[in-house]
């Protein structure tokens, strides 16, 4: 997902007078905060093009239609325009939207994180001699 498409599928749901430049910093902020806390953990690579409104001063030629946020769509798709609205909310005052906003947002965020910390998870190798045909899940249980 670019920048701009985030920002258009947030603005779909909420009128706003907040400027594109100021959704973007908004993106660029959470992908920092994201990649710092969680990401890293995980031995992410972070991407060269965090901060996005940095990037795009130094390679004027591009967009916020050219530049991708860091998370998969998978994630994506959902957090980062959330992640939007609940700000636009707490800008223009809507507490309600607000708080249901970001509930929504906690809730997705917590899936996407304990996604990535399973995938991410360390597993020891296959013993050796441990047979071909049995699933290997990192753990020896012994019977007695």
């Amino acid at each position: 997902m670019t920048i701009q498409e985030a920002i258009n599928a947030a603005r779909v749901q909420r009128d706003t007078e907040l400027p594109d430049e100021v959704l973007a910093a908004m993106l660029s902020s959470y992908d920092e905060n994201l990649y710092d806390r969680v990401l890293a953990k995980y031995g992410w690579d972070k991407p060269e093009t965090i901060p996005y409104h940095k990037y795009m001063e130094e390679h004027e030629d591009l967009t916020m239609e050219d530049l991708e946020l860091m998370l998969p769509d998978k994630y994506g798709l959902q957090l980062y325009p959330l992640y939007l609205l609940w700000n636009i909310d707490l800008q223009h005052g809507d507490y309600d939207r607000y708080n249901n906003d970001v509930m929504m947002f906690s809730q997705l965020e917590g899936e996407m994180k304990r996604d990535i910390s399973r995938e991410g998870q360390w597993k020891p190798p296959r013993p050796e001699g441990w047979p071909e045909n049995r699933p290997w899940d990192g753990r020896i249980n012994i019977r007695f």
